[in-house]
């Protein structure tokens, strides 16, 4: 498992993790709470039923369709899967403590707690994974998929979003240094 900032389009006084495989030096900074949090996302039964359904939907369509097409098989293959969920869902966006008007469209919610967006690009950049951290800080919600189905394989990442991941790398900031 390992632990890093998000790209550069994030914002810079903000520390968000996504957990890919590989070892980790950021990985030390974080507290007990948050070491838990990472373990779970790796083990998440969450994250794992949503990702299968989604290799399933790839392996049966495979890349080259547009995102809507994806979207709809998809949402067959959770309801099949007995995966609950809601399809573009509007979650608040809050700035300053008041609530926005304007909303996110997510392109799942499921289990009520994992925003799913996705993606049918032939390459991601930081972009779409700022796009997804954003969503999680801004809703408030923790965990996080992105789900390309653009490439020959399926791809995926996962993401968690904690305030004390936040406060660690603000204080790393403060004293100049950067990970």
């Amino acid at each position: 498992m390992q632990c890093q900032r998000a790209s550069p389009q994030a914002p810079r006084a903000a520390c968000w993790a996504f957990c890919v495989f590989g070892s980790s030096s950021f990985l030390g900074l974080l507290n007990l709470r948050n070491l838990r949090n990472l373990r779970i996302m790796q083990n998440d039964p969450r994250t794992f039923a949503i990702i299968g359904a989604a290799m399933e939907v790839h392996r049966q369509l495979g890349h080259g369709f547009l995102e809507p097409i994806y979207q709809e098989a998809l949402a067959l293959e959770l309801a099949a899967r007995g995966v609950p969920h809601r399809r573009e869902v509007d979650l608040p966006v809050h700035y300053e403590g008041q609530r926005l008007n304007t909303s996110y469209r997510a392109d799942f919610l499921c289990y009520d707690t994992v925003i799913v967006e996705l993606k049918a690009l032939a390459r991601m950049s930081g972009t779409e994974e700022a796009q997804v951290l954003n969503y999680l800080k801004a809703s408030g919600h923790e965990i996080g998929l992105l789900l390309n189905f653009g490439a020959p394989s399926l791809e995926y990442k996962r993401f968690i979003w904690s305030p004390q991941i936040s406060q660690i790398t603000q204080m790393k900031n403060a004293a100049g240094k950067t990970s």
